[in-house]
């Protein structure tokens, strides 16, 4: 009977919080891109602030006006509207479902595989790649899984696992 109620009190005591998944400092092309679209005065953006969540550089990709920008700039954002989809899909409300394994559809972006509707989404991927470091003459190859997605309005979540083989 004690280490039941030891259980109840430890659990009524832990307090979850939720969080948006944010996009990493390391993917710096999305930050670049913002940042000299704000320079520009395109959109409204402190720079100093970082990690964005990925609904956060939805909103800012979703109030471009495309008539300002030059074709090279288009493109891009071309690119990040496709990467940023399903963000940008919840921010207007869209309440089509899909789920798709292996594929591109319905948006060209692939994933091994992506679930969406209005109250939850998945997608993972594949990571792969390769380096070498001239200082050191070092080869390396490394591969693994990344995951995110969004539960309901408040959770968000992000898991990448890479293994490096020297």
């Amino acid at each position: 009977m004690i280490k039941k109620l030891t259980y109840i009190l430890i659990a009524s005591c832990i307090t979850l919080s939720a969080q948006s998944t944010y996009e990493p400092t390391y993917k710096t092309d999305i930050y670049n891109f913002l940042e000299r679209l704000a320079n520009k005065n395109q959109i409204n953006l402190f720079a100093d602030i970082r990690p964005l969540t990925r609904q956060q550089i939805a909103q800012k990709l979703s109030q471009l006006d495309t008539a300002e920008l030059t074709s090279i700039v288009k493109s891009r954002l071309d690119f990040y509207m496709i990467e940023y989809a399903e963000e940008i899909k919840y921010i207007l409300g869209d309440t089509t479902s899909y789920s798709n394994f292996f594929g591109s559809e319905p948006i060209d972006r692939f994933n091994l595989y992506k679930f969406y509707n209005e109250k939850f989404s998945l997608t993972i991927d594949p990571v792969i790649g390769i380096g070498y470091n001239f200082s050191d003459k070092i080869y390396h190859q490394y591969g693994g899984i990344q995951m995110r997605g969004r539960i309901a309005d408040n959770w968000g979540f992000y898991f990448n696992l890479s293994l490096i083989h020297i």
